[in-house]
């Protein structure tokens, strides 16, 4: 069901090397509250998913904000 409920944002653009990260990752979280606020409950029904088939697309998101600069950890 959680599935379903993020197909919307399931479909959002990737991030691509000439990408600005400040742009895409401002784009990337309005895509992510828009899908949740489409369903009732969204964020609570998101909240108790575990992330299975799309670890694909968020390995890339994070691939991509770490070669920006983004630290990977806290110091």
């Amino acid at each position: 069901m959680a599935r379903a409920a993020m197909e919307p944002h399931a479909t959002a653009p990737l991030p691509s090397p000439e990408d600005d990260w400040r742009d895409w990752f401002a784009d990337n979280t309005r895509s992510f509250r828009r899908t949740l606020l489409m369903r009732r409950d969204g964020a609570r029904l998101h909240a108790g998913s575990t992330p299975t088939g799309d670890l694909d697309r968020i390995r890339r998101k994070m691939d991509f904000l770490i070669a920006s600069g983004i630290p990977e950890r806290d110091p």
